[in-house]
């Protein structure tokens, strides 16, 4: 396959964008994009690969199951990819999974690169503010996750990691991990703050990254479907999650109440986090940060993120015991014993 490719395409690289997130930077709704807009993107020579996108639900719009395969050492995966490359021969390809990210050793990067080898690749990440990021990151887990714990034991998790392996060092990952894989010139960098995105549109700045024109036979109204909770309603969740788990249809129904009467979209500051907690991660990263700004996006200020979290408080409102029982009565009655009996002696 790959003597083939060198002769298709000899020394005419065709482009490709590597979509690797992060997590937590509308990865979903991007692939939700690009998945939606196939024909219009084929109208301007771009290839989104539809073979090795997964089945499931979480996995049909992205490329995990490329990243995974890339974990696993798979060649089966990656030469199917190849293969739909050589039936569409477009000029340009995307490929998106926010699960590249965590292919950090050098052994998967370079299965990667040599599946890529006759493709001029490209880098694009996008990097959400770390304290920022930690709250979306508890969000997911509480809501979607099997875990209930604290937010406090989970920022004391989070920080210890980062002390072992560096792991919300974003220079570390784009300098020394993916710029020393694909090189420096190949990696674009850009923010997910509103204010400093394309049009302060997410979908509009990551067409505009890769050189396309929305034009008037795209689909830009693509759902968001990780609506966030504030650190109220999410207390809440938890507390019935950490009661009731295994009940998994009662917890449903109570998330979807939740959420449905507190919608909070992207870009909207949470609570979650404490201002102490805040400056004290954002401290330990500054250094890390500022190299970034000026080495990857021509920042002399060395100012990376420029919103701060407006909504930070030291604490959120306490979630009642009678609020619970009345979430709980809404949803079923007769699981108000169990609940009491729970917290009997709490």
């Amino acid at each position: 396959m790959k003597k083939f490719f060198s002769r298709l395409f000899g020394q005419r690289k065709p482009v490709l964008y590597l979509h690797i997130g992060l997590p937590k930077t509308g990865t979903s709704t991007i692939q939700g994009l690009l998945f939606d807009n196939t024909e219009a993107l084929q109208h301007q020579n771009y290839l989104y690969p539809r073979a090795t996108l997964g089945g499931k639900s979480d996995f049909a719009y992205a490329h995990h199951n490329l990243a995974r395969a890339a974990y696993e050492q798979d060649a089966s995966i990656w030469l199917s990819f190849q293969k739909e490359i050589l039936a569409n021969r477009s000029k340009k390809l995307l490929v998106s999974s926010e699960a590249f990210s965590n292919c950090r050793n050098q052994t998967q990067l370079e299965f990667i690169k040599s599946y890529l080898e006759y493709f001029d690749v490209k880098i694009i990440v996008y990097l959400r503010r770390q304290d920022d990021f930690l709250q979306a990151l508890y969000q997911t887990i509480i809501v979607y996750g099997e875990e209930a714990i604290p937010f406090d034991d989970f920022y004391e998790r989070m920080f210890s990691e980062h002390e072992k392996n560096r792991s919300l060092d974003y220079y570390f990952l784009v300098n020394d991990i993916f710029a020393t894989a694909f090189g420096k010139e190949n990696i674009i960098v850009r923010i997910y703050e509103k204010s400093q995105l394309y049009q302060a549109d997410l979908l509009r700045d990551f067409l505009h990254t890769v050189g396309i024109e929305p034009t008037s036979d795209f689909a830009l109204d693509i759902p968001n479907n990780n609506l966030s909770f504030d650190a109220h309603s999410l207390e809440k969740y938890r507390q019935l999650k950490q009661i009731f788990k295994g009940e998994d249809e009662f917890l449903e129904t109570a998330r979807r109440k939740i959420r449905d009467a507190n919608q909070r979209k992207a870009f909207r500051a949470n609570n979650i986090i404490s201002s102490q907690q805040s400056d004290n991660l954002m401290n330990r990263v500054k250094e890390s940060n500022e190299k970034l700004a000026r080495e990857f996006l021509d920042k002399d200020d060395g100012i990376l993120f420029r919103e701060n979290l407006s909504e930070n408080q030291e604490s959120a409102h306490p979630v009642s015991k009678e609020e619970i029982e009345s979430l709980i009565k809404v949803i079923d009655p007769a699981m108000i014993e169990r609940y009491l009996e729970a917290t009997r002696h709490s």
